[in-house]
């Protein structure tokens, strides 16, 4: 990234905060610089130091590469003030999940589409856990090249970001798919196999509901699973190859088995 180019970005990160907050020279108090000075960050003919960025996100609760981002800056603020919200409301509280009942790690993440319960969208995705709340994020990528909408979304776009609680013994999974701009909550069970070898420890399945059906053809309820990928590359990578849209009889059976344990 050019010098010109870092200087216009900040400078409009800035320009929307001292919107924010009121003014510029509140702004200006906030980072303990005079109102000159913070009129050059605004008019980006100066690049305020990361020691200044860093003292504003914390007054304001934003983290520092936000400054450094290129999308919609209020879109991504409301984005993780709805992250926080979530991590504050399931930290050091009984919806925390255990450590070993959903392992930091890549995960196959199986769901019939709510447009068509025929098909099946395969999603990888990697949990992990930050202040001690499980997040994962789901990408989209495969499927939206597959039909020719990459070039038309956002890099954030083509991604799931999910928290995962516990409720009642079991996981709960609160998503917002970018692709579809929808909110999806699941409702998964951890299982086990007695008939089948060689599958993962950690594999869950349940329901998923969306209640921003847009056509009376479209389910609100679907089957979904979430399954542990081993952390070697070359399970990774194979487990990448898989994703996209497939028919229903197309999946694995025994996946299909654990949606039928759904019923």
């Amino acid at each position: 990234m050019r010098q010109s180019e870092l200087r216009e970005i900040l400078a409009g990160r800035l320009r929307f905060l001292a919107e924010k907050v009121g003014s510029a020279k509140h702004l200006a108090d906030i980072a303990g610089v005079n109102r000159t000075q913070m009129s050059r960050y605004l008019a980006g003919t100066s690049v305020p130091r990361a020691e200044l960025l860093a003292l504003v996100g914390k007054q304001l609760g934003i983290p520092l590469d936000w400054f450094f981002a290129e999308g919609d800056a209020e879109k991504e603020l409301a984005e993780l003030a709805f992250g926080t919200s979530m991590r504050n409301a399931v930290q050091h509280r009984k919806f925390e999940l255990p450590e070993d009942f959903l392992p930091e790690g890549f995960y196959l993440f199986w769901k019939q589409m709510f447009s068509d319960c025929k098909k099946v969208e395969v999603l990888l995705g990697k949990v992990t856990k930050d202040a001690g709340v499980h997040k994962m994020r789901i990408s989209m990528i495969r499927i939206a090249s597959q039909f020719g909408e990459l070039g038309t979304l956002w890099e954030y776009d083509s991604e799931c970001n999910s928290t995962l609680f516990l409720s009642a013994g079991n996981l709960c999974m609160l998503s917002f798919d970018g692709f579809d701009n929808i909110l999806v909550l699941g409702h998964l069970q951890k299982r086990t196999f007695s008939n089948y070898r060689a599958l993962p420890t950690h594999i869950f399945s349940g329901t998923f509901y969306c209640p921003q059906t847009e056509s009376p053809d479209r389910s609100t309820i679907v089957k979904g699973a979430l399954e542990k990928i081993p952390d070697s590359t070359s399970h990774v990578l194979r487990a990448a190859r898989r994703c996209g849209r497939v028919n229903l009889d197309e999946v694995p059976s025994y996946i299909q088995s654990l949606f039928h344990e759904s019923d």
